[in-house]
């Protein structure tokens, strides 16, 4: 089962900028195993590309690696590299208008659900979350199992 995340924007929604999207509820969902590992590769390929540094393990570390280096690595990637990165990061990005109604795709343009560049961004970041924040600073995987306890006699 996919890990999903709530995120609720504060405040109460009125028509004034910066309030459009207070109060709505949108739905992250975590990215099924390949698509997430293919993702994580394109943006690993991508900072490489740009020329910026990582560090020798991540590039075989995939969403493990993007823990590490941060968002702000993709930030520093031509945006014409990162655009289609970031669209694919809304197709898990999903709008409960209320508990009971389905819930809704993220429309584009003048039809969208978000009225906010700022909902838009911590959307983002609570994705980038999702995806990596299962991973501790510093930690690895690795197909060891932990040793197991024995009872003294």
């Amino acid at each position: 089962m996919r890990r999903t995340e709530t995120v609720t924007i504060p405040g109460v929604r009125t028509e004034t900028l910066g309030q459009r999207d207070n109060g709505k509820t949108f739905i992250l969902t975590e990215m099924p195993a390949d698509q997430g590992e293919r993702w994580a590769n394109r943006v690993i390929f991508a900072i490489g590309a740009a020329g910026i540094d990582l560090p020798e393990a991540v590039p075989a570390s995939g969403m493990a690696g993007l823990a590490s280096v941060g968002i702000q690595s993709l930030l520093k990637v031509p945006y014409t590299i990162a655009e289609p990165l970031l669209d694919e990061m809304f197709q898990q990005v999903q709008f409960q208008l209320n508990p009971r109604a389905p819930m809704q795709n993220i429309f584009s343009g003048d039809e969208s659900q978000i009225e906010e560049v700022p909902t838009r961004w911590k959307l983002r970041l609570a994705l980038w979350k999702l995806h990596t924040g299962f991973f501790p600073k510093g930690d690895t995987t690795t197909s060891v199992s932990p040793p197991s306890e024995q009872k003294a006699a």
